[in-house]
């Protein structure tokens, strides 16, 4: 058996030993053929006019995939069944069938090679994928056309980066970070919350204080006066009191509704403003978590729940002691999202997740030891929150002790309380002004535009803060003079982000483009066509402005080390894959762009999506 992971070779054992399987558990450690990290040489060849790309530069991992090789000799001599039970998404995909095409180098019969899908690494979650487990022979071509994204993206982006990169002055352009840099810098457009105020003052009668909480948004400060207050009574309470809108035997209440569970962005961005966990520290942390079972699976751009998570939650919420916990208001302020191919982020009843979930108790953020404690804190208060009853009470701030420049909007702030709702820990947030670690915010862009891959997202979040090519002046997120240098080395059309969607999205649908069909008789030997990575990274193409198309071809064909050969394709070859001659000389690149913003690139024919 084959997976991705060190840490998941336990798991997986005690199932098959529970099950009176005997078998080894091998790990790939992640890719097993990859393309080198430097750009330079590009080692991509652009065949004919189709084209064919061919990947010379991509190296089989020595040490890693000597192990599989290894593996998959005994297995051939002995006829063993083998299976795969790599990651269910893009880049598991991709070193499914880098697996694959190893059994089938040793020469293991493809009839003896099965795939499983893992969802959670729970003892029951394992047993699933274990018994649905299906057999490779008449799928490879599916297994292809899974994998194909991935490839698609890795050739797309590796020749971006070629083409626009300027090594020498330690410029990269990529099409994640460009976009990233180009919203940041766009004067119109989605507001990233910066910070936030948060202002507690006692009741006017009794019982618990009430709390204000004043979000700040990129480039709105917000007033000096209650900036001063907030810092002057820093952790403590403001001057005045807050009275109840109306008497509690009205009914005067405020049902806290809308709560989600996490994803992977917001989850990351969570533990790093209260927490101070790195980005890259968090997406481990929860690696971690899902490998030994103590959390849904990590890559996850929902924040929905079914019926099958709802109950690991409730199972959960019962280890924690919460009281009051609805699964069917769980289920009906989360709903997933229809296609999604997980869930948000939530606990799982496993062995470790119990665990962790009896440790929770009041006050757990003083009391989380490592990445681990606080990611798992993070996910499993939202999840489990997320299905409790929750009612605030209203009021509204009176006083004159205040000073007078901040009594106005004292008075229009929305004041709440929140009385306990049946979980152990603590609600309490601090009178304060805080501003948010740009790392995190650069974070909840990629997720609010649809950049990138929750995968990736800690990584292209985290570089441009690191390299300080974003800042926070004041209370207005910018690209410093290093981040402004960096954009203007990438094209215009990439600092746009749709252009980075379309590429995410023609990637992701790339085995549908042309009718592609693959059958098993054209795959005996697995590895991956290079007329399917033509298809996507044609279609890709045609959907750049000619400049930009015509450079990245240039690069490609003037590339030593890759000996590329492109020649452009006659009106015939255009007409074959759905465009149509340009019957205009192109236009200037600032011109493109405009249009582009008004409407889809349409000069080299419909989009393919």
């Amino acid at each position: 058996m084959f997976v991705e992971a060190f840490g998941k070779i336990a798991a997986w054992k005690a199932v098959l030993t529970g099950a009176g399987v005997s078998g080894s558990v091998i790990a790939t450690f992640g890719h097993l053929n990859a393309f080198p990290e430097t750009l330079f040489p590009l080692g991509i060849e652009l065949r004919g006019s189709a084209p064919r790309v061919l990947e010379p530069a991509r190296r089989w991992d020595e040490r890693n995939s000597a192990r599989v090789r290894a593996a998959a000799r005994a297995a051939a001599e002995h006829g063993d069944e083998v299976v795969i039970a790599t990651d269910v998404d893009d880049e598991g995909d991709v070193i499914a069938l880098e697996v694959l095409t190893l059994l089938l180098e040793a020469g293991v019969q493809l009839g003896n090679v099965s795939r499983a899908l893992p969802t959670s690494m729970t003892k029951e979650g394992i047993a699933k994928a274990l018994a649905g487990r299906k057999r490779l022979a008449g799928q490879v071509g599916v297994l292809q056309r899974r994998a194909l994204a991935g490839r698609v993206r890795a050739v797309t982006d590796r020749l971006i980066g070629h083409t626009f990169s300027r090594p020498g002055s330690g410029l990269s352009v990529g099409r994640v970070r460009s976009a990233l840099l180009g919203t940041v810098a766009a004067s119109e457009g989605y507001r990233p919350e910066v910070g936030e105020i948060v202002l507690r003052c006692r009741s006017a009668t009794c019982g618990a204080d009430f709390a204000a909480r004043l979000p700040v948004w990129s480039g709105v400060a917000p007033p000096d006066a209650l900036v001063a207050l907030a810092n002057a009574y820093q952790g403590g309470n403001i001057p005045g009191s807050v009275r109840l809108v109306s008497p509690l035997s009205a009914g005067v209440w405020d049902r806290f509704v809308g709560a989600q569970l996490h994803n992977t962005a917001s989850a990351l961005g969570a533990a790093r403003r209260w927490f101070g966990v790195g980005l890259r520290a968090g997406a481990e942390a929860l690696q971690r978590l899902y490998q030994t079972g103590a959390v849904s699976y990590p890559r996850t751009e929902s924040s929905g729940i079914g019926a099958e998570g709802v109950k690991a939650v409730e199972q959960s919420a019962r280890l924690a002691g919460v009281v009051g916990f609805d699964p069917d208001m769980l289920l009906q302020s989360a709903p997933v999202e229809a296609g999604a191919p997980h869930e948000g982020l939530y606990p799982l009843p496993s062995a470790e997740g119990a665990r962790r979930m009896r440790k929770l108790r009041s006050d757990g953020e003083a009391q989380a030891q490592d990445a681990d404690d606080a990611l798992f804190a993070v996910v499993a208060r939202r999840a489990i929150e997320a299905g409790c009853d929750r009612r605030r009470e209203r009021g509204v701030w009176v006083g004159r002790d205040a000073p007078e420049a901040v009594r106005g909007a004292l008075e229009e702030m929305e004041w709440f309380r929140e009385p306990r709702f049946g979980v152990p820990w603590g609600q309490k947030r601090a009178t304060g002004v805080r501003k948010w670690p740009v790392d995190s915010v650069l974070l909840d862009i990629l997720d609010h535009e649809g950049l990138g891959r929750p995968a990736l997202w800690h990584v292209h979040a985290d570089a441009p803060a690191a390299e300080r090519l974003v800042e926070l002046d004041g209370w207005t997120l910018t690209l410093s003079a290093i981040g402004r240098e960096s954009l203007q080395a990438a094209p215009l059309c990439f600092r746009d982000r749709r252009a980075s969607q379309m590429i995410e999205e023609v990637s992701r649908n790339a085995a549908a483009i042309g009718g592609v069909e693959v059958r098993d008789r054209e795959a005996s030997t697995a590895g991956m066509s290079p007329e399917l990575i033509g298809r996507g990274l044609t279609a890709i193409l045609r959907n750049l402005p000619d400049d930009v198309r015509e450079a990245m071809l240039a690069a490609a064909a003037a590339d030593d080390a890759a000996r590329a050969v492109m020649t452009p394709p006659a009106a015939a070859d255009l007409v074959a894959t759905g465009r149509t001659p340009d019957p205009e000389p192109a236009k200037d690149v600032e011109e493109d762009v405009e249009e582009n913003d008004r409407r889809p690139n349409t000069e080299m024919g419909p989009s393919p999506f």
